[in-house]
């Protein structure tokens, strides 16, 4: 468990290092998953989602007691005793109840200026971090700077989706938390309880500020991943 208070840093150092020097997107989730950062229910399985979800050890082993999974896409309708899935069908006991977890709450949208004349469109500013993100837009939208300064400060992060999504949202992250910075933010996000950067103390960020130049430089990494990668999908096409 390491998205925790006293241990958020650890938490960024983490995701800082999934995405330095690596060659491959299957070389980023497999680091990932080696440092401890991700982990698969099934280690035989390549997931084709990542949606930030997050969940504890323990929770972990007990989801791994389920061993009839079935993995023949989603399903599409329920008839009787026949599920029907994207890639087959599953004969099931008539009256069997069936829970739908389903609902995509995190929807992932194309983005948009978040700043608009006499609108505010909400979208996170930073990986997974909603509610953050809402207290940032807040802050800025109180700034008396034209729109187009306020879109400056911070993109938006889409809610990822596919694990080629991670990439462009740990990248577009620190590119925001480098913007505020520099536009003299720090002292705000340091005294905002919503920002992971917020809870470590004084000196453990003094002990912890040889780190930025990595941080910036895993910006590059995962910038320049995502490009080929999105190049490589493209030339497949």
């Amino acid at each position: 468990e390491v998205i925790q208070p006293d241990t958020i840093l650890q938490f960024a150092k983490l995701i800082i290092s999934s995405v330095s020097r690596v060659a491959s997107l299957q070389e980023c989730m497999d680091k990932a998953e080696r440092i401890g950062l991700l982990d698969r229910l099934d280690k035989s399985v390549e997931p084709g989602a990542f949606r930030c979800a997050t969940v504890t050890r323990s929770e972990v082993n007990e989801l791994r007691r389920v061993t009839r999974v079935v993995r023949q896409g989603h399903v599409t309708s329920v008839r009787g005793s026949v599920v029907q899935l994207e890639q087959g069908s599953l004969e099931v006991e008539v009256g069997t109840v069936f829970i739908d977890c389903t609902a995509d709450g995190l929807a992932r949208r194309e983005s948009v200026p978040i700043f608009e004349p006499r609108k505010i469109v909400l979208q996170s500013v930073s990986i997974c971090q909603q509610v953050f993100s809402a207290s940032a837009i807040g802050k800025i939208e109180c700034m008396d700077v034209e729109e187009s300064v306020k879109n400056e400060l911070v993109k938006p992060v889409p809610h990822p989706d596919r694990p080629i999504d991670f990439l462009d949202a740990v990248a577009v992250t620190i590119r925001n938390g480098d913007e505020l910075v520099q536009r003299g933010l720090g002292g705000w996000l340091r005294g905002n309880r919503l920002f992971y950067g917020a809870h470590p103390g004084l000196l453990e960020m003094l002990w912890n500020f040889p780190l930025l130049p990595r941080v910036r430089k895993a910006r590059v990494d995962a910038e320049q991943l995502s490009a080929k990668m999105t190049r490589g999908m493209v030339a497949k096409m």
